[in-house]
This record gives structure tokens, sequence and C-alpha cells, in this order.
């Protein structure tokens, strides 16, 4: 039952850790994306190859996407997965960042901007998150659900995510063996983030079944999906076609989008079959 205090919006302190990254993603995601071959000029260090910086500028832009639509709808139902993901996301950057100082550059404002953000985020966002919960009234027993096989092989593929983004993080040479560009050390455990934060938003199905808890991040990451394979389509110079993994990115990136694009065309018409139904009872 839902409670005065359970109104599912948004308190202040969740819209203060969430604002300064819809802004940041909002400003880096296009440059890392569009000029990512002068990345020594704007952005805390120097990414080589540009498909590494197109890499992290896509998904900043679909993190821009989802920030402003959290902050927009406002509503704590939508934040859970993207404070799960988010909050691995920053402790990976800042683990990355710690042990790769040297190759940062210290004396700029955009480090620093940098440092600060992934430095507070770890800590900001699991109390933002606990906080923001009390107010979020309990799943109620008519909303959309995610039909379990759909769960089953999000949780299958996030743990493979996450199996990768171990590897890229804790043994870049690895990493670096089979991948489809040049990885540096750094590269890897910054892209492994992004990996871990994919692998901890699809295993979060397992908890979380609402089809209203994602139904902006099937839009917004199919974007996203459709970004990077725009990228690698452009930097496919930065490719190294003698390697499997190669021929696997540009066939898992050419799937990706049309799938996530089918998913939300397929659940959004039950959704809003739902959401008639409801206003035609209310309405008797």
């Amino acid at each position: 039952m839902k409670t005065d205090t359970q109104d599912d919006r948004l308190i202040p302190l969740t819209r203060i850790a969430f604002t300064p990254l819809a802004f940041l993603t909002a400003i880096f995601g296009p440059l890392l994306y569009f000029l990512p071959g002068a990345t020594a000029q704007y952005w805390a260090w120097e990414i080589k190859p540009e498909m590494s910086a197109a890499w992290v500028g896509a998904g900043y832009t679909f993190g821009a996407l989802s920030i402003w639509s959290i902050l927009i709808i406002g509503r704590y139902k939508k934040l859970p997965v993207a404070m799960v993901s988010t909050w691995m996301l920053s402790v990976v950057l800042l683990a990355a960042t710690l042990l790769h100082i040297d190759r940062f550059f210290v004396e700029r404002p955009q480090f620093w901007a940098w440092f600060i953000i992934y430095l507070g985020l770890p800590i900001a966002l699991p109390i933002a998150a606990r906080l923001n919960s009390r107010k979020s009234p309990p799943p109620q027993a008519d909303e959309l659900r995610l039909p379990q096989l759909v769960v089953t092989i999000a949780v299958v593929v996030g743990a493979a995510e996450w199996v990768l983004g171990l590897i890229m993080f804790f043994s870049p040479a690895t990493a670096a063996s089979f991948w489809p560009w040049l990885l540096t050390p750094l590269m890897s455990r910054v892209i492994s983030g992004w990996v871990l934060f994919i692998g901890s938003g699809a295993m979060y199905l397992g908890i979380e079944r609402r089809y209203a808890a994602y139904r902006e991040f099937l839009f917004t990451a199919a974007i996203w999906f459709t970004l990077i394979l725009i990228a690698g389509v452009r930097h496919s110079d930065n490719f190294d076609f003698s390697r499997p993994a190669t021929y696997i990115f540009f066939a898992l990136f050419g799937i990706l989008p049309p799938v996530m694009f089918g998913l939300l065309f397929y659940f959004e018409r039950q959704y809003r079959a739902g959401l008639k139904s409801e206003t035609v009872v209310s309405g008797a």
C-alpha cells in the first residue's frame, strides 16, 4: 500500500548527486565521440586510439540521455538500476585513476572534475539510494513484469560481461591480447568499468523485473549501442581484423540495437494497453 510519504519522487540529495553528471556527460560525451583524436587538448588524459575515446564518448552520451530522463521523470522506480550500474562504474574508474595517475594531466581542471566526481559517487550514490528508497512505494501486483526468459538471458549475459570486465581490469595484458583494437592498461581498466556497468544493469533484472524500471533505458541503450557500431565503422582502421573479437564486436553491436528497439516496441504495447485499462477502470 502506498502512503502519503511514499510518492516515489526523487529526494533533493538524489538530484544533487546526478545533476552534475547530467551536465558533464552531455558536454563530454559528444566531445569524446565526435573529436576522439583531440583528447590531448580537452580531456583529463590523452586517449589512443580514437576508437577507445569514441567508446567512452558513446557511454557518456548514453549516460546523459539516461540521467536527464531520470531527473525529468523524477521517479525513484527508474533509479535503482542506474544507481547499481553507476556505482560499479564509479568504483572502477576511481581505481583506474589511482593506479594510472601518471597518465593524467593533473594540472588541468578537467582532471580534478573527473577525480572529484569519481571520488564522491561511490559514497553519495548508496546514501542517496537508501534515503530515496524510503519514499518508494512497494511493487504493485498489476505492474507489467518482464518474462522469466528475458530475465534469465539478461542475467546470463550480465554474468558473462562481469567475467570479461574483471579480466580487463585485473589482467589488462590478457585483455589486450584478444581485444579488437589496441588497449593500454589504463584504457583496459576504463573500458572494463563500462563492461561491468552493462553487466550490472543486466544482472539487476534478477532483482527488479518491472518493465517501468527499464522503460526509458531500453531506448537509450539502443542509441548507445548504435553509436558504438557507427564508431566502429568510422574507426575501422583501428581494428585488428586478424582477431576473432573484431568480428564478434561488429556482429554483437549490429544485433543489439534492433533487439533493444524490438523489446521496447513489444513491451511498450503491453504497458500502454495496461495504462488504458487502468484509465477505463478508474473512469468507471
